[in-house]
């Protein structure tokens, strides 16, 4: 986003709209910041971004402009940006290990990493976020040291697992002498939910306790998240399984294990024999299988998503009249199955591409009107330029 500052002969008038424009960020290394940090007392933190992630985009449009979020940050902050693609940033990734973005780093005065947080959040989470950073009781460092000098009581546990999620820095020794503390009725919140996901990697292995509670008790726990988002799960699951096995099938009988991943996964039985011949074409990269392996899979497949990027790149990568038939062919059905803005603004694009411009205003009208907020404006500008577009071509 782009601040505009106004010049104001009032340094308290200057104050106030640079208070209401949200964080200020310091400029410089991060030699400069820790010196900074230093001489003020303060704590850092650090919002930690590449220039492709949407999610960062998003903060730094809303969350970081907020006027709460600027007057809570800028008082008991050093707040500091960095890419972590670019200069410095990218060994800073490697030392504070962020593999997910945007990810949020505090440090304390001295440059000793306090706490952490995973994931675009709005206003009152981020300020949330950065009060447990300062308070010692929720700070992942001194709930980490605390663990490790011998705190194993069940409700520590239960906090200290919660905040190292959060902090994507899961800490499977506390889950392992934690999980065998809960009852049936603990198993059964969204809580565990989340902490077995995490302690499985996406229930990813059949062979673990976890995995069969979390098979047995599909109907409790998608009551408890609700059942879109539990399919979303059930699908990483399967596919995560899948996964495991292309990498295992040397020792185990990948058949035996396929069908027992169609009695655990009933409304994808369709599609996983497919999943795997693709996962394995592309793991081995098998040049003759790859092309007729995923065009199976993309026929018998119910995952709009995929449908709707392998549609996006035909649009994106090809002239070719057949090719884009198939990519239409690809969206159709991707919305069949989900329509959302994503993938209406693809089938606009491949109905424009196809010069069927009537289909194409009807969709792109229909995709705008389904934004809820959460598109970048990026994707909604790009959009825009698609409708005049089309509206441009009805004309001629």
């Amino acid at each position: 986003m782009t601040f505009r500052y106004l010049l104001c002969v009032s340094f308290m008038f200057s104050a106030l709209f640079s208070f209401s424009q949200g964080i200020e960020f310091n400029n410089g290394t991060w030699k400069d910041v820790l010196k900074l940090a230093k001489k003020q007392n303060k704590p850092i933190v650090v919002d930690a971004y590449t220039t492709w992630c949407g999610p960062c985009k998003w903060m730094a449009a809303n969350t970081f402009t907020d006027a709460e979020v600027g007057a809570f940050v800028n008082k008991k902050f050093i707040a500091y940006k960095m890419d972590m693609e670019e200069g410095e940033g990218v060994q800073f990734a490697i030392d504070n290990q962020v593999e997910a973005y945007p990810t949020i780093l505090f440090f304390d005065s001295n440059g000793k990493a306090t706490h952490r947080g995973v994931g675009a959040t709005a206003a009152k989470e981020f300020i949330d976020l950065c009060t447990d950073a300062l308070n010692p009781e929720k700070q992942l460092s001194t709930l980490k040291a605390r663990f490790l000098a011998g705190n194993h009581d069940k409700a520590f546990l239960a906090n200290y697992i919660d905040v190292s999620m959060n902090a994507n820095d899961f800490d499977a020794d506390a889950f392992a002498l934690y999980w065998p503390m809960l009852s049936e009725e603990d198993k059964l919140t969204e809580a565990a939910l989340s902490q077995m996901n995490y302690a499985t990697n996406g229930f990813s292995e059949s062979s673990s306790d976890m995995y069969r509670q979390f098979i047995d008790h599909r109907v409790e726990y998608s009551q408890l998240i609700g059942e879109e988002a539990m399919q979303q799960v059930r699908k990483g699951a399967y596919q995560g399984n899948i996964g495991h096995l292309i990498a295992t099938r040397a020792i185990v009988d990948v058949d035996d294990a396929l069908s027992a991943l169609k009695i655990d996964f009933p409304e994808f039985s369709g599609e996983i024999v497919e999943y795997y011949n693709v996962s394995l074409a592309f793991a081995t990269e098998d040049e003759n299988e790859m092309e007729a392996a995923k065009t199976a899979y993309l026929s018998v497949t119910t995952d709009w998503s995929i449908l709707n990027s392998i549609a996006w790149e035909y649009y994106e990568n090809s002239e070719d009249q057949k090719e884009l038939e198939y990519a239409l062919f690809l969206i159709n059905r991707s919305v069949e199955l989900h329509a959302e803005f994503v993938n209406l603004d693809t089938q606009a694009a491949v109905l424009f591409k196809l010069k069927k411009y009537s289909e194409a205003e009807k969709v792109v009208d229909l995709a705008l009107s389904s934004l809820d907020g959460t598109e970048s404006e990026a994707d909604i500008q790009s959009t825009k330029e698609l409708k005049a577009n089309i509206a441009a071509a009805m004309k001629k």
